[in-house]
């Protein structure tokens, strides 16, 4: 009977939410092109798009990154921002296909291939998206942020680039390069809260529940960080063998509709093998074709 239920579990059931696989919410687009009449130039235009962007707008993003496009037909930073929003929108090969043509022309621009890094993550292609990461991150020489007499940071890394590559190196078995990744991230950002949450979950993975709960105190206690903290702890719960208490957290969070679906996900969670388990907890969910294959060869 278990096994009957664990078979009908959908994607959509499975995209728990966590912090870096969420997108914003739709913003008010009058407020985002307040002025816009100033801003008709193509740089104006890519900010414009930004805003929208930033507010999960992702139909006018668009727009304005091709508007740009059509003033400057060569612009970079108007075709990134479409491989971005086309990322976002679930539509990755399609990014995917203007990045590397891009890539092709601009082989030194280093832009260009850490989007491809958040695109072949998105199409689950984990050991090309680290391959990129980890050249980019080697290349770059990221060193914790250095600060000057008054306590001011001088130069920053990419916190985000660097968390990815943990998120990567744990799908890919490689949980002690995660946490180096992990730890880099916290040392040129340290309130960062994904790398904590993602970290936290690495120890999940590992077993080690008691460090990964007490990671996420602080961010608990914090009330801009309280909830996406929460919905860690729920996948903490799961991989530990508690849905019951993953559940209550997410019914407290988004109702018992919503938990009621990703109870058969807290379930499986702790059956599954360790990469299928962190893909699903760190890159918002499992593929159906990943499950159904898992099932015919369990069986």
């Amino acid at each position: 009977m278990k096994m009957h239920i664990l078979r009908i579990i959908s994607l959509g059931i499975l995209c728990i939410a966590v912090t870096a696989c969420t997108t914003g919410p739709r913003g008010d687009r009058n407020s985002v092109v307040s002025g816009m009449g100033a801003k008709q130039d193509p740089e104006g235009l890519v900010e414009v798009g930004k805003g929208f962007e930033r507010a999960g707008d992702y139909v006018g993003a668009l727009s304005m990154y091709q508007q740009a496009l059509q003033k400057s037909p060569e612009m970079i930073k108007a075709q990134l921002g479409i491989a971005r929003v086309l990322d976002s929108a679930g539509r990755a090969d399609e990014a995917a296909s203007i990045l590397r043509r891009l890539e092709g022309l601009h082989p030194e621009n280093k832009a260009i291939k850490r989007q491809l890094a958040f695109t072949y993550a998105s199409m689950r292609r984990f050991d090309a998206a680290l391959a990129v990461a980890t050249k980019l991150i080697v290349d770059a020489e990221y060193t914790p942020i250095i600060h000057t007499e008054d306590g001011m940071p001088t130069e920053t890394g990419d916190f985000l680039l660097l968390d990815l590559a943990g998120r990567l190196s744990e799908v890919t078995g490689q949980s002690a390069n995660a946490r180096d990744f992990y730890d880099k991230s916290l040392a040129i950002t340290p309130s960062a809260l994904q790398p904590v949450q993602h970290l936290a979950l690495s120890f999940a993975l590992d077993g080690n529940f008691d460090t990964a709960v007490a990671m996420l105190q602080p961010p608990l206690r914090f009330p801009p960080t309280k909830e996406d903290a929460q919905r860690t702890l729920a996948l903490i719960y799961g991989l530990s063998d508690q849905p019951e208490a993953a559940y209550e957290i997410t019914r407290a969070l988004d109702g018992m509709e919503k938990a009621a679906e990703s109870r058969s996900f807290y379930i499986l969670l702790p059956s599954l093998p360790k990469a299928m388990q962190a893909e699903a907890v760190l890159f918002g969910g499992l593929e159906k074709d990943k499950l159904d294959q898992y099932f015919e060869n369990v069986s």
